[in-house]
């Protein structure tokens, strides 16, 4: 046996015998975590709804606004209920799938209405970061470059499922901006108007 598939092996075997012994390793009840890569994809896609012309390559949203904006958020609004709906089955394994997939749509519907409200709330903060930075030249140089205004970006979506008590699809998101930015804020912490980081 050449070494290459004698470590394959080795270590195979072993891998195995770890996830059988710890519970952690293999989803519960046949359930999985909700994705990490689809939830920083909804993050990611939903700041183009945010702030139209500045994270999308989508001429659309200069020539049709209405339909730019409803397209997108039809989109996202499936796609995040669908890791709302994984994570409410995850996190209670009691729960069949038909209650889940209704409050998911009750949390989803939720999130989605407070969007308005989250962008007024996010261009007060553009406003206080440049109010507060004397190097910004522009609003628009915040919204498109400053890392301060993404972790609050995020949070602002987080805090919205944190108040639902939606488990781990907060905290991904967070630490996606923490990842991205250094700056960690907690999806639990109660931050009012205009702040910037």
């Amino acid at each position: 046996m050449n070494r290459k598939k004698d470590v394959i092996l080795r270590a195979t075997v072993a891998l195995t015998e770890n996830y059988k012994k710890e519970e952690l390793f293999m989803p519960k009840n046949n359930r999985e975590l909700p994705s990490r890569a689809a939830v920083i994809d909804v993050v990611k896609e939903l700041r183009s709804v945010i702030f139209p012309g500045y994270f999308w390559n989508d001429s659309a949203a200069k020539v049709f606004p209405e339909y730019f904006a409803g397209y997108r958020l039809n989109d996202l609004y499936d796609r995040l209920k669908e890791q709302i709906e994984i994570a409410l089955l995850y996190a209670q394994p009691e729960l069949e799938q038909e209650g889940a997939e209704e409050e998911a749509d009750r949390i989803c519907a939720g999130f989605f209405e407070q969007l308005p409200e989250v962008q007024q709330r996010l261009l007060k903060d553009v406003q206080a970061g440049f109010d507060g930075d004397p190097a910004a030249k522009s609003k628009e140089e915040i919204i498109s470059s400053y890392p301060g205004l993404f972790a609050i970006y995020v949070y602002r979506l987080a805090h919205l499922l944190y108040k639902e008590e939606v488990p781990y699809i907060p905290r991904i998101m967070t630490e996606y901006a923490h990842g991205k930015t250094g700056i960690d804020i907690n999806p639990g912490a109660t931050i009012g108007d205009y702040f910037f980081y």
